[in-house]
């Protein structure tokens, strides 16, 4: 595909991903329909902006389609899909249009990894945009400001969260990239560890000797690519291209300074919580200098960022409870999140509420998981959200109660509460004044967040 299509229609039109393909087409003239039973933020964004959206599928609908994309959580037998199919109307998913969106760019920025890469994506972006250089720029979030997930600017710089699920990141070819960490996830696709680093071997590949910036935190990248040409390292660790030091974490605020050799950069402030935010930061900051902007022009950008949708988002800032909605779903960064609220609300008692996703996940990493809540005072678990097409009917799978007991075995204060509205219960029963609550999954848990802060947060 050479040119922009007339008629696009979008199945799984709210996905955070196909959203944003949608934005793309709208932005350039193209007309954009497509259906989508949810009502996620993104299905209402698009339709302000003139999209004609259904709930229901309607194949009937397609009379007029020349391309039809498409997020994976749809089957290849969905009714829209399988009739634009027997029609002859070309079809691609949301990474194979995101890989032709890039094609049409110089220098594409891949930023991938188990965990940070859509808060490492929009600060990059960000960093970039206020130094006036004009990226495109794609997150798998809505990012305040953009208005939304996509910025479509004018230069040749596109930067791209580039997501390793069903190596969806080999649709994208980067000219260079950025990879955050390598540990195992989307277990129910890569299996094993060693499978997982082999698709992170063919990205780096795709670069095509590009620049490589890599977590030196992180022992796969480092054992991977430290000794690749045109690689830089960044991290606590000593042994880093970019190092960070003085690091300082209190509350509402954390200070760092950068070395390079015998170079000198910051202090910096950021006001998100965690070392792993820190590292997310700094891992953008080595891109953006890559791409023409000093550290020293970057002071203000980072220290003014609060965060991405369901990215310790707090709900309401200044609240006498808070309620802070977070993606976190792997054991690493559960336990990352759960540290920097600690660390950032000294004060607080902070219940942690996790719902697990995926139940492969669960089961693959559940001595990780049992570990991950330490720092909490109180854990909430309610009952893993599955993910269609994606389960198995494989029966040794564990659940969260499992979890519920593996996690007070640790020692710590854990509650179960199967459904989101025992969830709600349970808090009613051992909120304070003064609380931190932190709702922490992939799944539909950040649904309760509005309606808490609305109860408690005032």
């Amino acid at each position: 595909m050479n040119q922009l299509p007339r008629h696009v229609y979008a199945v799984g039109i709210g996905g955070i991903g196909v959203s944003a393909i949608a934005r793309f087409f709208m932005a350039n003239g193209v007309r954009v329909s497509g259906s989508d039973p949810s009502t996620l933020p993104t299905v209402e964004d698009l339709r302000q902006l003139g999209a004609d959206i259904v709930t229901i599928p309607q194949p009937e609908r397609l009379a007029d389609v020349d391309l039809l994309i498409y997020t994976d959580a749809y089957p290849p037998d969905q009714v829209e899909r399988a009739a634009a199919v027997a029609r002859g109307i070309p079809c691609l998913s949301f990474a194979q249009s995101l890989g032709w969106i890039m094609s049409r760019y110089q220098r594409r920025v891949g930023v991938s990894g188990t965990n940070g890469k859509s808060t490492t994506s929009a600060i990059l972006g960000l960093i970039l945009t206020n130094a006036g250089h004009e990226p495109s720029v794609f997150v798998g979030s809505r990012v305040a400001e953009f208005k939304g997930n996509l910025r479509l600017g004018t230069s040749d710089v596109f930067v791209a969260e580039a997501d390793e699920y069903r190596d969806h990141f080999l649709q994208l070819h980067p000219t260079m990239a950025i990879i955050t960490s390598v540990e195992l996830d989307h277990v129910e696709f890569f299996k094993t560890q060693e499978r997982m680093e082999e698709s992170y071997e063919q990205f780096v590949a795709q670069l095509n000797g590009g620049l490589l910036v890599i977590n030196a935190d992180d022992p796969v990248a480092m054992r991977r690519w430290a000794t690749r040409p045109q690689t830089v390292s960044f991290g606590f660790n000593p042994l880093a291209t970019v190092r960070i030091e003085s690091f300082e974490a209190g509350e509402g605020q954390e200070k760092f300074t950068l070395h390079r050799g015998s170079e000198r950069f910051g202090p910096f402030t950021i006001h998100i919580p965690g070392r792993y935010n820190v590292m997310n930061v700094v891992g953008a900051m080595v891109m953006a200098e890559s791409l023409g902007v000093p550290f020293s022009e970057m002071s203000k950008t980072i220290s003014d960022f609060r965060g991405i949708w369901r990215r310790f988002e707090v709900l309401n800032p200044g609240g006498r409870t808070l309620v802070i909605n977070d993606y976190a779903h792997h054991p690493t960064s559960v336990r990352g999140t759960i540290d920097g609220a600690r660390v950032f609300y000294p004060s607080r008692r902070l219940i942690a509420v996790f719902q697990p996703h995926h139940r492969q996940r669960l089961k693959a990493l559940f001595d990780d998981f049992a570990q991950s809540f330490k720092c909490a005072h109180l854990v909430i678990l309610t009952e893993t959200y599955t993910v269609a097409g994606r389960e198995t009917t494989d029966q040794d799978l564990k659940t969260s109660w499992d979890l519920t007991e593996a996690v007070r075995a640790q020692g710590v204060k854990c509650h179960y509460a199967p459904a989101l509205s025992d969830v709600i219960n349970h808090i009613a029963a051992i909120v304070q004044p003064g609380d931190a609550l932190l709702l922490m999954g992939a799944g539909d848990i950040w649904t309760l967040g509005r309606p808490l802060a609305d109860t408690y947060g005032k």
